[in-house]
């Protein structure tokens, strides 16, 4: 549910916010498991076995409360869909470098338009191994290349703090990749023993950061503070080889896989409201927006640390750490005192022991909730000021010549080095291309190339 292909970018996580980062990460986690377990009280107060995440805002803050958590699912599953369609492009082009990227974009997009038709995706069900074994294999891949070459840890390559738009991007990043509260319900539903669903999500989450801390310690510390933001670009850069083909392989069948679950569910809630129930109606809208998803999608693929940043900062915010305990303190309100057959029934035993619960909640109990949701509203609006920061930062500065040669002799170069590595006719076209760029050197560090 939660280590999903947000893991691919935390040694860039690091990369931007400097090792500092992982203190953030490490707190974001602690956070992140409190309110999944204030989740899980909120579904015990609401009635139903399987209540959805906008039914639990409607039982909290009535129609107004839905309609805040449908707009912040959509937000978030629209920036997913954006996510991991350039994750899938990007790692299409790490295997098949000399296929032009406008061709790469559209291909892929219209071969994931079928998987989008599967109206019940439950037979992808194997998605879910995909994603433990491509994460898996990212994570040994790191820890083997720092340990076959320790002469690549080196002080001079790391940074112990950048500056608040790195950190908010960083933030932002490890964020998106907490995010799966609203999945935990289900979760609830299925576990046969429900008093073990605390330990269960406790021990996850711990999982969960040390997972994160390994995959990105080991690649900052192999790549340093040019880590990108796929780390499978760098592995395909640094170590290319059938190997790390197979990995990079697996992690591009998990992307495209990914497609489906994410656009069904990110129909799901216009469908319902509009009513459209007949099935070539939904396969049709579900196409046309796969398809502008994808057009946004291409105009911001040179940004993808952004758009996760954004999307983590703003949206997985608002949807797994705001809501949460805001939700809790207003239905422990409407629900201490009620016996258990008010509250509703499947389970009386649970429903009476989260009634007495409530019952119990002090002043202090509430401001600690309320504590928790402001203190998640300030970090979404500082994070999420820096990433718009660092957006502008992008759109609005001019480069310099001295810039230019820079980025665009980095650029050459990785392309140059992925195309020999395949014997790809790429080469060749880098090499002309950089004594083309070896002609912008001498011109003055003041004009906008």
């Amino acid at each position: 549910i939660f280590v999903g292909l947000g893991m691919l970018s935390k040694p860039y996580s690091v990369a931007q916010g400097g090792w500092v980062s992982l203190g953030g990460l490490t707190v974001l986690c602690l956070w992140g498991a409190a309110s999944g377990l204030i989740m899980i009280r909120c579904f015990q107060l609401v009635p139903g076995n399987r209540v959805t995440y906008p039914q639990l805002g409607e039982a909290a803050m009535g129609v107004f409360g839905r309609r805040l958590v449908q707009a912040i699912i959509i937000m978030e599953f629209m920036g997913a869909t954006l996510i991991v369609m350039i994750f899938m492009w990007k790692n299409f082009s790490f295997l098949f470098p000399s296929v032009p990227q406008e061709w790469v974009a559209m291909s892929l997009t219209a071969l994931s338009i079928p998987s989008v038709w599967l109206l019940n995706f439950g037979e992808l069900s194997f998605i879910s191994l995909l994603g433990v074994l491509s994460n898996a294999a990212i994570m040994v891949a790191l820890v083997g290349m720092i340990a076959a070459e320790p002469g690549e840890v080196r002080a001079e390559k790391y940074d112990s703090y950048t500056d608040l738009e790195g950190l908010s991007v960083s933030m932002g990043i490890y964020t998106i990749a907490l995010a799966g509260h609203a999945a935990l319900p289900s979760v609830y539903a299925d576990i046969e023993d429900k008093s073990a669903i605390f330990s269960v999500v406790a021990i996850s989450f711990a999982f969960m950061w040390a997972i994160y801390c390994v995959t990105a310690a080991a690649g900052y510390l192999y790549h340093g503070r040019d880590s990108h933001v796929l780390v499978t670009e760098d592995i395909m850069l640094t170590k290319p080889g059938w190997v790390f083909e197979c990995v990079t392989m697996m992690v591009l069948a998990k992307s495209y896989c990914s497609v489906s679950p994410i656009v069904s569910i990110l129909n799901e809630i216009p469908e319902a409201g509009l009513g459209i129930r007949n099935p070539w109606v939904r396969r049709i809208t579900r196409t046309l927006s796969l398809v502008v998803l994808a057009f946004l999608a291409y105009l911001c693929q040179d940004h993808l640390g952004l758009v996760e940043a954004l999307t983590g900062s703003a949206f997985t915010m608002a949807s797994s750490f705001i809501l949460p305990p805001l939700f809790l303190v207003l239905l422990s309100h409407k629900q201490a005192g009620r016996p258990a057959a008010a509250i509703g029934s499947q389970q009386p035993d649970i429903l009476d022991s989260a009634r007495k619960w409530a019952d119990q909640l002090t002043g202090w109990d509430r401001a600690y909730y309320w504590f928790l949701a402001l203190m998640g509203f300030v970090v979404g609006v500082v994070f999420t000021y820096g990433d718009c920061l660092e957006v502008v930062k992008v759109y609005s500065t001019p480069a310099s010549a001295e810039e230019v040669v820079a980025v665009s002799s980095t650029m050459l170069a990785e392309h140059e080095a992925i195309g020999s590595a395949y014997n790809d006719p790429a080469a060749q076209a880098a090499e002309a291309l950089m004594a083309l760029n070896n002609t912008f050197a001498g011109r003055p560090a003041d004009m906008d190339y």
